[in-house]
């Protein structure tokens, strides 16, 4: 029996169209997603990079980025990578090398070991210490307090120090966990002191 087709050619090109265009949306909207929760992290002070030239006698080296945010790479000398992307640093070394030296030469640059940074919880907390800072992301004071065991029972939510560089300010835990909108957290940054008091009845 020969197959009957509902759709003529003009309807059947329709349809391949229309079905082409939700599967192109639809991945440029995963995408879109996707790049929406990756967080580039710009190079610091103490992290580790391995950069790789492979053009001429430089090959793959291992930088260690100094206080001042600062490697010294051939050729090139001091460089400054402090608050730069791996993309960014890739484009710095391309562009000397090929200013003066290597003919579109191809750089990559990777961090090997990010520098470790801490903050201090003291107090009454379960497990008072030093909280490790996430490379990816921010840490707020509620999660530093958290990943402290948090506030035991003879501690003081309501009157949390954060003392940076000097300066102390206390903070109520429990209207900081009432706070929805994420850009009006507290967050930490490497080398604060926390101090949980003891609850005065």
């Amino acid at each position: 029996m020969k197959r009957i087709s509902f759709f003529g050619a003009a309807q059947r090109q329709f349809a391949r169209a229309w079905v082409g265009l939700l599967l192109v949306t639809g991945c440029a909207g995963t995408l879109a997603a996707e790049d929406a929760a990756v967080v580039t992290r710009k190079v610091q002070p103490g992290d580790t990079l391995v950069i790789q030239v492979d053009e001429a006698d430089i090959g793959k080296v291992e930088k260690k980025v100094d206080a001042d945010g600062k490697i010294t790479f051939n050729y090139l000398g001091e460089l400054n990578v402090k608050d730069k992307s791996t993309g960014e640093i890739e484009k710095m070394i391309r562009d000397g090398l090929d200013k003066d030296w290597i003919i579109n030469p191809q750089v990559s640059c990777v961090v090997v070991l990010y520098a470790e940074k801490v903050v201090t919880v003291n107090g009454y907390v379960y497990k008072a210490g030093t909280v490790r800072l996430p490379n990816d992301r921010k840490l707020s004071l509620i999660e530093a307090v958290s990943t402290a065991g948090d506030v035991n029972p003879r501690g003081n939510r309501k009157k949390v120090q954060l003392s940076r560089k000097g300066v102390v300010t206390t903070y109520n835990l429990n209207e900081l966990a009432r706070i929805t909108d994420p850009d009006k957290q507290i967050y930490v940054e490497a080398d604060d002191v926390i101090t949980v008091p003891q609850n005065i009845f």
